[in-house]
């Protein structure tokens, strides 16, 4: 990749690309900004383009630097459950981290001369959490989407828990159901939400009036609990 400079901003990234139909720009972290050039385009097109986008660039950084300045630090103050588990961390004389996940508690022990704000550290917490979430969606969406399904006459593909990082749950148009193993730290009202939202998606494959009228025969306001569920985050 081809890399330039951009006052104010700092360094660029350049890439040819045999896909992309127009110049685009992907900002992948607070250090990271690349300019996606069509191949038949000249590379100081995108470099133009960067210019103009300067101030545009420059917004989207500073909510990277932000999400990153409040990312979680899980310690042993800190209160987190899940549906049906605690988490509880500690650390002991040993030389690699400890996951044990029991029937109510996720417990994380890891070694005593590390620093638990040690990224390692906080991967595999997040690691045993993202691991309790996947057993439990696994266990209690099924069932749940089932019973919603029949009560409110809706019909659906085939059924897959995932871990994502962008959407809570997703319906393909053969109407298969996604739902993010996110949803087992949301509160009952929302997690059904999230799942008819999506058993609706079925039916309808956009956001019409049609569709939100079928939330709301089925949950009462659609977009008051589209608008609460925005108070949380999916990442940990």
């Amino acid at each position: 990749m081809d890399q330039f400079y951009l006052e104010g901003i700092g360094p660029v990234y350049l890439r040819r690309s045999n896909k992309a139909k127009r110049v685009i720009i992907r900002i992948k972290s607070a250090n990271e900004i690349v300019i996606v050039v069509p191949s038949r385009v000249p590379l100081k097109t995108g470099k133009r383009f960067a210019v103009q986008k300067k101030e545009w660039i420059r917004k989207h950084l500073e909510k990277f630097k932000i999400k990153e300045k409040s990312s979680r630090i899980f310690d042993e103050q800190t209160v987190f459950n899940t549906r049906w588990h605690q988490l509880e961390i500690s650390s002991d004389t040993r030389e690699n981290v400890g996951i044990h996940i029991n029937q109510e508690k996720v417990k994380i022990i890891y070694p005593s001369h590390l620093k638990v704000d040690q990224p390692g550290i906080q991967e595999a917490i997040k690691y045993g959490i993202t691991e309790t979430l996947r057993m439990e969606a696994k266990e209690y969406i099924p069932g749940r989407l089932n019973e919603l399904a029949e009560r409110y006459g809706f019909q659906f593909g085939k059924l897959r828990v995932k871990n994502q990082k962008t959407l809570w749950g997703s319906c393909s148009s053969v109407n298969n159901i996604n739902i993010n193993i996110h949803v087992m730290r949301l509160p009952q009202h929302l997690l059904d939400y999230i799942l008819v939202h999506e058993l609706a998606h079925t039916v309808y494959k956009n956001h019409s009036l049609h569709f939100w009228r079928a939330v709301d025969q089925c949950l009462g306001s659609g977009k008051a609990l589209a608008t609460e569920l925005r108070n949380y985050r999916i990442e940990l």
